[in-house]
């Protein structure tokens, strides 16, 4: 106890000379800024990584499934959505939903009648209805340019931020949204009985 008697004694000393003083005065009226201004820098840099660990997750997850050859099944989807959540490390677990696309010609003769139709979709963790026909009016603008009866993977997320410190904001969510071709084949086809392959959806 002793070392801190004397550091004690110290700082009042330096605190009662004239020069220590006005310091002192200066460093009392700064402090609570300077602390103020550190806490929201470290909130927001702490939501900001949150925001890039699950946009990479997001990444990994479509990435994994543009490499898929074999059908895919839920347990499949269950495994991706374990893997984003152990890649985000939050309290509650992120949304996922998964959704296969294709381009197809409504007129065969108008080669300007595309239009995307969905495969199928699975969601996980998110009290979300899974991707219809309906929902894809504007997402064409968002995805790259298909040829007819091409595929692409679309994956979603869904991740609640927990700011350190309600200084910064209160919790939010932060929604991502990555798509990736097929890789290998030319399409990701979703079976849960691999046994009957005209059951697969692809």
């Amino acid at each position: 106890m002793r070392p801190f008697a004397n550091l004690k004694n110290r700082l009042n000393r330096w605190l009662r000379n004239e020069d220590g003083g006005v310091i002192g005065i200066e460093f009392m009226i700064a402090a609570p800024i300077i602390v103020t201004l550190t806490v929201i820098f470290f909130g927001g840099y702490q939501a900001y990584r949150k925001e890039v660990v699950g946009q990479r997750a997001s990444v990994t997850v479509v990435d994994a499934l543009s490499r898929e050859l074999d059908f895919v099944n839920d347990a499949y989807i269950d495994g991706m959505a374990s893997l984003l959540n152990f890649m985000t490390n939050t309290t509650e677990k992120p949304g996922l939903r998964v959704t296969a696309l294709r381009w197809e010609l409504s007129n065969p003769s108008n080669p300007d009648s595309g239009r995307l139709r969905v495969v199928w979709s699975e969601v996980r963790n998110k009290q979300i209805d899974r991707m219809r026909n309906s929902n894809l009016n504007t997402l064409a603008e968002r995805l790259p340019t298909m040829v007819p009866d091409q595929r692409i993977i679309l994956t979603e997320t869904w991740l609640t931020i927990e700011p350190p410190t309600k200084i910064l904001a209160e919790p939010y969510t932060e929604k991502t949204f990555d798509f990736m071709f097929p890789r290998f084949a030319d399409r990701v086809c979703f079976n849960n009985t691999p046994d009957n392959p005209d059951a697969a959806l692809c």
